[in-house]
């Protein structure tokens, strides 16, 4: 059949097509060029999902790269936070403590307060020890004293129960001698270090102690204005000043 050039109406999957067509071996010559265009559209296809495939080869070992950066920062942090001395962290916080700020020298079981205000570290030594080491660096300050506050239950905690409560009892009541000492349930103290965290920090120091009810409290007071100087200003202010 002779190749003739007509405008025809084709009919393809329930579409009409407009278009010339140049008809060759009976096979219109656009269904040529249909294919033709399904070929480099495939091929345009493969080519972009290649490109994909690289992007993301690509972007797979950055991603990695950046995570494994992150972690080895987090990780080195932490273990500069957890290397410090117990001892050092202290002295810092004293250099920037103040009266009505708190240190509390706890048991291994204190349990971790949800307040902001409470800072917890870990000390792995004996209560004695770190309440001795805490006075002597609050004393140190020459700037601060501390008000002491033990639990009421410390007292009647009987030796079969906790074995070696009457020496930590006796080796405390030794060191606390010439100290300000108040005595109050241990629910009262975990309170009143709850209501003070709200505004001043705290510091608790967890010791490596099983002994229950052993914990002790400290509340940060000024070295050069005592509780009789305080009483006095009071008393000499006119009333509702």
């Amino acid at each position: 059949m002779p190749a003739i050039g007509l405008t025809h109406l084709c009919l393809g999957q329930s579409r009409i097509y407009r278009r010339s067509t140049v008809w060759a071996f009976n096979v219109p010559l656009h269904c040529y060029t249909d294919m033709i265009g399904a070929k480099v559209d495939a091929r345009r296809g493969i080519q972009d999902a290649s490109a994909e495939k690289r992007k993301d080869r690509n972007m797979k070992p950055r991603i990695l790269l950046t995570t494994l950066l992150m972690v080895v920062a987090t990780t080195a942090f932490c273990a500069r936070a957890d290397d410090t001395p117990w001892q050092k962290v202290l002295e810092d916080r004293l250099a920037l403590y103040g009266g009505r700020n708190w240190i509390v020298i706890a048991d291994a079981a204190y349990p971790a307060q949800s307040s902001e205000g409470v800072e917890t570290i870990v000390a792995d030594a004996p209560q004695i020890e770190v309440v001795k080491t805490v006075l002597g660096a609050i004393a140190d300050s020459k700037v601060l004293n501390a008000n002491v506050v033990t639990t009421a239950e410390l007292k009647y905690v009987p030796e079969q129960d906790a074995p070696g409560i009457a020496t930590y009892r006796e080796g405390l009541s030794q060191l606390l001698a010439g100290h300000d000492v108040a005595v109050m349930s241990q629910d009262n103290a975990l309170m009143k270090v709850d209501e003070a965290s709200r505004s001043v920090r705290v510091l608790v120091i967890k010791t490596n102690s099983v002994l229950p009810y052993s914990s002790v409290f400290l509340r940060l007071t000024a070295a050069y204005w005592s509780a009789d100087a305080e009483k006095r200003l009071r008393e000499s202010m006119p009333a509702g000043k």
